[in-house]
């Protein structure tokens, strides 16, 4: 997914971000032909064309024959001017514009992909010779059985099952779809991404009138995706949900459980909300739209990862 938000920034401007989730996917997979020449076609846009260079030898390594619709002129170029075979290491060093100073560079680049890679996926690396036993302090460290941490998170029980309970209680919402939804929101507040916290919302049903009500704070991630891939309840796009998790604003979530957009600045009045001192503006907006509409609102937060529930307005959690 990594190389599809690079390729949403780079369509808006937002080249250093592009880059970013560019050398994000370059990480996971080093022989990611696609993610190398965006990459270097993002870097042409900022004007840094050595660098864009350095980016494009490393994909006529990988791949000498590789083509793009929209080729970059210098990647024809560089084509052009190079002699030999230029699969891997040996490659490298028969491009005939490269000096010595760049091509230790591109070395040094591929030995830090390399092991950005390997530190990545070492839960699953040869280096690993002991299997790992259950951590048996979770409990100390405030997790309980199911997992779920309870460090005033704003949840009694701290399980997927109360707050599901709850939930479907007080709304008549699809059970199937809002199981879905709690499940993510409880990975979340337990696992945030790639280390670091994570809060976020999901607005579920009545979305019609939710979307009426809300406006993009950016360009819908989930646009033109076809709408059974979309689904709350695909296991296949969970992760996908976890990484839109991190952008500003909330999931809004059809009855059946399409997201129907993701990064949704709620656009209403909230003057009229009451949520406890200590609350930040998602939960009083997200109190706010279910207040005025028919949805039910959950939010993750931030800071200690406590989930919420807000229907008709009020927190049932």
């Amino acid at each position: 997914m990594n190389y599809q938000w690079g390729f949403a920034y780079e369509n808006i401007g937002q080249y250093t971000d592009a880059i970013s989730e560019y050398n994000k996917a370059i990480a996971k997979d080093p022989s990611y032909a696609d993610a190398w020449y965006r990459k270097g076609v993002t870097l042409e846009k900022k004007g840094q064309f050595d660098a864009a260079k350095e980016a494009y030898v490393i994909l006529l390594a990988i791949n000498p024959s590789y083509t793009s619709t929209e080729e970059s002129s210098n990647l024809t170029y560089l084509r052009g001017n190079v002699t030999g075979n230029l699969t891997g290491i040996d490659g490298l060093m028969r491009v005939s514009l490269v000096d010595p100073d760049i091509i230790i560079g591109i070395l040094l680049l591929i030995i830090i992909v390399v092991g950005v890679f390997f530190y990545l996926n070492r839960e699953n690396t040869l280096f690993q010779t002991k299997k790992k036993s259950p951590d048996k302090s979770a409990e100390k460290q405030g997790f309980d059985a199911n997992g779920f941490n309870h460090h005033g998170n704003g949840y009694d029980t701290n399980s997927l099952e109360s707050l599901f309970d709850a939930a479907t209680a007080h709304h008549p919402g699809n059970p199937l779809v809002i199981r879905a939804v709690l499940t993510i929101a409880c990975q979340i507040s337990v696992e945030g991404r790639e280390g670091k916290p994570v809060g976020t919302a999901f607005i579920v049903g009545d979305s019609d009138e939710v979307l009426q009500r809300s406006r993009q704070l950016i360009l819908n991630p989930v646009s033109g995706h076809p709408r059974d891939e979309l689904s709350i309840m695909n296991p296949a796009m969970t992760e996908y949900f976890k990484e839109l998790a991190q952008l500003d604003g909330a999931f809004v979530i059809s009855d059946d459980g399409v997201v129907e957009a993701a990064g949704r600045y709620i656009s209403i009045d909230t003057g009229d909300v009451l949520v406890p001192k200590g609350l930040g503006t998602r939960h009083v907006s997200v109190a706010a739209i279910t207040s005025v509409t028919n949805a039910l609102g959950i939010v993750v937060s931030e800071s200690g990862g406590g989930i919420r529930i807000y229907v008709k307005g009020k927190d049932i959690s």
